[in-house]
This record gives C-alpha cells, structure tokens and sequence, in this order.
C-alpha cells in the first residue's frame, strides 16, 4: 500500500517519531530547465535536501529520483533505491525489499555524511585545533 500524506507534524522534535512508522520514503526531484532557478538546483540537490535528511535520520529506506548526489550515495550506503521512470519505481515497489540493511545503511549514511553535529565537530577539530 502507498499513502501519499499532508499530514502536519506539531514540532521538528515529532518528525523522526513520525517517519519510523512508515517502511519507505520517496524523495524525488523532478529538474525542468525552464528557468534558472529550478533546473540546475534539482541536479545538484543532494546533501542539501532536509526530507531526504530527515528520511536518513529516522533509518527510512528511500527512493530518490536519479539526480545529483543520490546515485552516488546510494552507491556507496544502499539507503535504498534511485530511480528514473515510472517503470522502475513499479519495479522497486513490486521487488523483496531487505528493509532492515536498507534501515541500517540509512542510519549510517546520516551518522558519516548528513548529522550536523558529527560535520561540526569534525571541522572544529580539523581546523581549530
């Protein structure tokens, strides 16, 4: 089953409690290049996406569209799956999922690439120290 949600969340705080009651996430970016704001900033979204984050966060395995960093991390921490058509999310939706790899990886890629806090500790020590 898909739900397609608008639900609104209280607080920041709620948000991770919110997601882990779901078995997936679906963070897709669609770029049109019919102006300059939209087109290049959907290419080169990756680490700057707070879903995407937030999916990460709370362990949810993700589908991603097939744009900027996504492929590449996926690559590297099998968060989950990237895709570019219809066809292939149908695919994804219809395969075995392994979802507690998936929850796992999800969790590590926040902690290496996506916790502010690990990032801003890494940087104090490396340049101020």
């Amino acid at each position: 089953n898909i739900l397609v949600t608008t639900d609104y969340i209280e607080s920041f705080d709620d948000t991770i409690a919110y997601l882990k009651q779901f078995d997936m996430g679906l963070a897709i970016y669609v770029p049109t290049f019919e102006d300059k704001y939209v087109g290049d900033n959907l290419v080169n979204m990756g680490l700057s996406s707070g879903k995407f984050s937030q999916y990460m966060k709370a362990g949810l395995p993700t589908i991603t569209s097939r744009v900027g960093l996504y492929e590449t991390l996926n690559n590297q921490y099998n968060f989950g799956f990237t895709v570019n058509t219809t066809d292939e999310l149908r695919s994804v939706l219809s395969s075995n999922i392994e979802y507690k790899t998936l929850q796992k990886n999800a969790l590590r890629l926040f902690d290496e690439k996506l916790d502010p806090t690990s990032s801003l500790q890494k940087y104090i020590q490396e340049n101020l120290n």
